[in-house]
């Protein structure tokens, strides 16, 4: 049967972040099964394009921390608006929509998930660390002791819940992925500057932060004997000062043919995609990293290290898995620069293939159906389901 149901999340309009790609393709899916979805998160502006939206969604102006996402409002407007949603999914951990929302939902008897994208992982953990404590203790302490149930995309991060003496019950859901047609493969613009255009590419796609171990992966590029047709391309935006930092650090580093590309639309996003000859995300902690699978379903390979927690893309034959130190990427990097184009192909091929039998949409959201089933009551539950 169709659910109502109200997500909650940050920033609506952030491109380059896993977790939004993730909700987009999610709400999207769901609504395609015929649920009724809204998406509730926070704008810079009140005139903000939210036109990469199909389901309904109501942006509220952020105040104070970027991290926090305070929007005062939220609660009122719930009770104001007249709807009653069946459940209620939380994207996300440290985030302040969450608490007017979880008050809302133990007000009018909704049950909720808290969706975590990886925020539980020791690394993540570690990142403005007093910040979390201190959300833990306010705001979200309510939140936290009234959720039906998590919702984590991998074994590992169950494993990390459990570690850290979260007892309630946990679902294994992995995102979904949507496979690019081949008429929109075959009618990209040509959006890729031409000096570019004529290098084989190592791609790095996605936010510009330290938890995704650029760093490493510049020095790593510097330490090796790049030929000239080799190019390290790095998509992508982040904190200004950061930026600079790393755009810095390439070129003390003296690293050859590094190019910053700054933030890309969804069509260069694709275009590299397909152009690349194997995708890299050098991160120290990942949940379920989106990326990678965008870049398997354009038959892309991918160079990931172990914090990237997919080892599954390694035993298909759709990536390398290395260390995340510098002399793992390098050794790497090594690997796919040297690599015969046939090997190439046999990977991509086996890219493709991962994608389309593992993460096909409508696996995932008869798994969603059936946990939002159990929530009400009005199903077992699901195998995805860990009580343990």
């Amino acid at each position: 049967m169709p659910y109502s149901i109200l997500f909650s999340f940050g920033c609506l309009h952030t491109e380059s972040s896993g977790p939004y790609l993730s909700l987009l393709q999610t709400a999207k899916a769901l609504q395609d099964t015929e649920n009724q979805v809204t998406v509730i998160g926070t704008v810079e502006k009140k005139d903000q394009s939210l036109g990469h939206w199909c389901s309904e969604v109501i942006p509220f102006k952020r105040y104070g921390p970027l991290s926090w996402h305070f929007a005062p409002g939220i609660f009122k407007w719930l009770n104001s608006s007249g709807k009653h949603w069946q459940v209620a999914s939380f994207q996300g951990v440290w985030l302040y929509p969450h608490q007017p929302i979880a008050r809302f939902c133990s007000e009018n008897n909704i049950p909720y998930m808290i969706t975590t994208h990886g925020c539980f992982n020791p690394t993540a953990l570690e990142i403005s660390k007093w910040k979390k404590y201190l959300a833990q203790k306010t705001f979200l302490k309510s939140v936290l002791a009234n959720v039906t149930c998590y919702q984590v995309s991998t074994d590992i991060e169950y494993k990390t819940l459990r570690k850290l003496g979260i007892q309630k019950p946990i679902c294994v859901i992995g995102n979904g992925i949507e496979m690019p047609s081949l008429q929109s493969i075959q009618g990209f613009p040509s959006c890729i500057p031409y000096p570019l255009s004529k290098r084989k590419t190592c791609l790095y796609l996605g936010r510009l932060h330290p938890i995704k171990g650029i760093e490493n992966l510049l020095q790593a590029w510097s330490k090796l004997s790049v030929r000239d047709d080799w190019q390290l391309v790095i998509a992508g935006s982040g904190d200004p000062s950061y930026v600079r930092e790393l755009q810095n650090s390439s070129e003390i580093k003296k690293c050859q043919n590094v190019h910053f590309l700054g933030f890309v639309t969804t069509e260069e996003k694709r275009a590299w995609l397909h152009a690349a000859e194997f995708l890299v995300l050098p991160s120290y902690s990942e949940a379920f990293a989106m990326v990678p699978m965008e870049s398997f379903s354009f038959g892309t390979p991918a160079l990931l290290t172990k914090g990237c927690s997919f080892p599954e893309a390694t035993l298909a034959g759709a990536a390398l898995e290395v260390d995340t130190s510098v002399d793992g990427l390098k050794n790497g990097l090594e690997k796919f620069m040297a690599m015969p184009e046939l090997k190439l192909k046999e990977m991509s091929s086996e890219a493709l293939d991962f994608v389309r039998e593992q993460y096909d949409w409508k696996v995932i959201c008869a798994q969603l159906e059936d946990v939002y089933g159990w929530m009400l009551g009005s199903k077992k539950i699901p195998d995805c389901m860990r009580l343990d």
